[in-house]
């Protein structure tokens, strides 16, 4: 066997297990869709192409850090869908309650998603920032060093913190 039959081998294996948690999430209820009984059996019982498992399941589902993974296996370095991707797992770990309306209007720009007034948090408690330190850690200990080091860029990640949120 080739270097590069196992090199695609690989591959197809990491797109399997990549499927494999964005049909789990889906079993768990941590997805904001619910999939008919096609989709969940094609998700459980077939081995998707990239394509569908990013813009038919991933995507839709809001599986951010499965779809920044999902380009990291298939080397895809569009710029653009990776800051994107990154903006809203920012967002996200972001949504907490602030009287700052000017921080509600740029989480709200960020990502149009259920409101951010009722989530408990404050922002100025600050568990907010170790929340978002953990999650930016561990997508990068997935991300990096495996030929697509693109797909974690520390370039975009750091000033959109600092600048954006003053973190």
């Amino acid at each position: 066997m080739s270097s590069a039959e196992i090199r695609g081998l690989n591959d197809t294996l990491e797109i399997a297990i990549l499927q494999s948690r964005v049909l789990s999430s889906v079993q768990t209820g941590d997805s904001p869709l619910i999939l008919d009984a096609d989709q969940l059996h094609s998700l459980g019982h077939e081995l998707l192409s990239v394509s569908d498992l990013f813009n038919t399941f991933a995507a839709p589902l809001q599986q951010y850090e499965n779809c920044l993974s999902i380009m990291n296996v298939c080397k895809n370095n569009d710029a653009g869908i990776i800051e994107t991707l990154w903006t809203r797992i920012i967002a996200r770990e972001l949504h907490v309650w602030t009287p700052d309306q000017h921080i509600k209007k740029l989480l709200a720009s960020l990502e149009a998603s259920p409101s951010i007034d009722e989530r408990g948090e404050q922002f100025i408690d600050g568990e907010w920032a170790l929340r978002l330190s953990n999650k930016i850690t561990s997508i990068g200990l997935e991300l990096w060093g495996k030929g697509a080091d693109y797909t974690f860029p520390l370039s975009f990640i750091i000033p959109t913190c600092e600048s954006k949120y003053n973190i």
